[in-house]
């Protein structure tokens, strides 16, 4: 063997000479052929993600047996019995049978086309999509219908209050987004307005600030750092609920989660 990687029991083998890879378990027995180009952790479910030698996916279950087949072109990972994957160049959703649940076409492509694809899963019968048409996000069910109509350049699942951390563009500029909250239903509960928010316990911590490029046009010698340099504005973060109850103004450069109950630690520069 050229390389050996373990996996939470598992352990994928490249065979030399070959660059073909195999999945053994615990007790050393090898469960797959050396006929894999890759393979995904296995889910809590007992499934792995594998990539054949010519470069189709499939399902495996842990004692290797094909739960489906290597025919597609993307598969996500398993989530609550449901697939996201790529077929003829069209994205949908299938279950351990490969029936669709949601029809390939129906939704785009959640990577955006990056060079690292994630795909998308399903949390408590809901999972971000992206239309194929509009290329936005939004947020659909096991019955293809959305819920979050996809109108928003990002969508973050929020688990523990059950909600949806939306974006939208604030310019033409590449992640210039403003951030708002939505219910599981798509009621606005936070019109998008800041600058960054993100998950903090119960509550939610927002920002205030971005970074705006310098202008050095009057000055030739500058132009040549005008690239990398920036205006760095003052980012203060403040802390708000999920109503978008202010309960702790903009004013701090930083908000760290309680080490102990009912403390919460923040620093100011000075």
């Amino acid at each position: 063997f050229t390389a050996m990687n373990y996996y939470n029991g598992f352990a994928s083998m490249e065979l030399a000479g070959a660059g073909t890879t195999g999945i053994m378990n615990q007790q050393f027995q090898l469960i797959t052929p050396f006929l894999l180009k890759n393979f995904n952790y296995f889910s809590e479910n007992g499934y792995a993600v594998c990539i054949a030698s010519n470069g189709f996916y499939g399902l495996i279950d842990k004692t290797g047996k094909t739960i489906l087949p290597f025919l597609y072109q993307f598969l996500g990972s398993e989530s609550e019995g449901l697939i996201y994957a790529m077929l003829n160049g069209k994205f949908g959703v299938i279950n351990l049978q490969g029936n669709e649940v949601i029809p390939f076409g129906t939704i785009g492509d959640i990577d955006k086309g990056e060079f690292m694809r994630l795909g998308s899963n399903f949390r408590k019968g809901f999972m971000i999509a992206r239309d194929p048409v509009g290329n936005k996000t939004g947020v659909i069910n096991a019955q293809a219908k959305w819920v979050v109509e996809p109108k928003y350049a990002e969508i973050t699942y929020v688990d523990t209050n059950r909600t949806f951390i939306v974006a939208i563009p604030l310019s033409s500029k590449k992640y210039d987004y403003l951030y708002g909250l939505l219910d599981v239903n798509g009621k606005e509960l936070i019109a998008p307005k800041y600058d960054y928010l993100s998950e903090f316990g119960n509550n939610f911590q927002f920002r205030i600030g971005k970074e705006e490029p310098i202008d050095y046009t009057s000055d030739p010698l500058n132009n040549l750092l005008a690239s990398t340099a920036r205006i760095k504005k003052p980012k203060l973060y403040g802390l708000i609920d999920k109503t978008g109850k202010q309960l702790i103004p903009a004013t701090y450069n930083n908000i760290t989660l309680p080490t102990e109950k009912d403390i919460i630690e923040v620093s100011k520069k000075i």
